[in-house]
């Protein structure tokens, strides 16, 4: 599945995979990556499964849904990918469980609502341009001296202590 798969699909409200497919299944309206684990592709109504097997929200995998509004990641997401909710503009609110270590580069980046994400000491890399594009009221809920802070303060994005 390629990098922006459903780009400017916002009417996509369902997503399967046939019986037989060795490489993807599909789960909570998800599409994901039988070898890895990761979700591969999302939609509107998806609902990342709370699956022990599920390990990661992979790259690209939310990029251009612009009718996403909200997403739950489940506590057992260690990575969010490269761009994974890249311009998804509805976004408004986002809490990152304590299993994720690592949010990698654009994440969330042209989320342009995106207004507040909480981000536990837990997550011990956040790559570059992660929030580029986000809206200027945006606030880094984190932990006093943890790694969300001080990206937070060094990308001049407000920060809240928790």
């Amino acid at each position: 599945i390629a990098p922006f798969a459903l780009s400017d699909c916002d009417s996509v409200e369902e997503l399967q995979v046939e019986n037989g497919c060795y490489e993807f299944y599909s789960e909570g309206n998800c599409i994901i990556r039988t070898g890895r684990k990761v979700v591969a592709l999302g939609c509107k109504n998806s609902i990342v499964p709370p699956n022990d097997e599920i390990v990661g929200i992979g790259k690209y995998a939310f990029a251009n849904c612009r009718a996403l509004e909200k997403i739950a990641i489940p506590s057992t997401i260690s990575f969010i990918g490269e761009c994974a909710f890249y311009n998804c503009h509805r976004l408004e609110n986002i809490v990152i469980p304590d299993s994720v270590n690592c949010i990698e580069e654009g994440a969330f980046k042209e989320c342009y609502s995106l207004e507040s994400i909480v981000i536990p000491s837990s997550v011990a890399l956040i790559s570059r341009d992660v929030f580029d594009g986000c809206d200027e009221g945006l606030v880094i809920k984190a932990e006093r001296d943890s790694v969300a802070e001080e990206y937070a303060k060094a990308h001049k994005i407000k920060v809240e202590l928790k």
